[in-house]
């Protein structure tokens, strides 16, 4: 009778950890053409956007592991092949350019992380 009542917590444990993968490809493809396209003309704007970007991955990090290192990876992808074709007609703020740094190196080394949900920072795997 006990299994019978913790079943369906069981499953939902097993569904917790089912990451979709393509939904977190496509968030950080959408994301990342709209930071590239981004016009925006105050500071207190652009400090403001760049917070909340912040705010929701460390937030994606600590809830869902997996999904950040996903959307991380996909940005970083998408962050190096806009690099290689942006020129001087490319306008990015400071913001952008530490963003870019960011995910270039950390999506490299994501798979050397991981992300507890008590801290925001990452820390090394054992």
């Amino acid at each position: 009778m006990l299994f019978l009542l913790l079943l369906p917590l069981l499953g939902v444990a097993q569904l917790s950890e089912t990451v979709n993968v393509q939904f977190y490809e496509e968030m950080a493809k959408r994301d990342a053409w709209h930071e590239q396209h981004l016009n925006l003309t105050t500071d207190e704007d652009r400090e403001d956007f760049w917070k909340d970007q912040d705010d929701f991955e460390t937030l994606l990090a600590q809830k869902n592991p997996k999904a950040y290192h996903i959307y991380l990876n996909t940005k970083g992808r998408l962050y190096s092949q806009h690099q290689s074709i942006c020129n001087d007609s490319c306008q990015h703020s400071g913001h952008y350019a530490q963003k870019t740094a960011y995910y270039q190196a950390h999506a490299q080394e994501s798979s050397n992380f991981v992300y507890s949900a008590k801290t925001k920072k990452p820390r090394v795997k054992d």
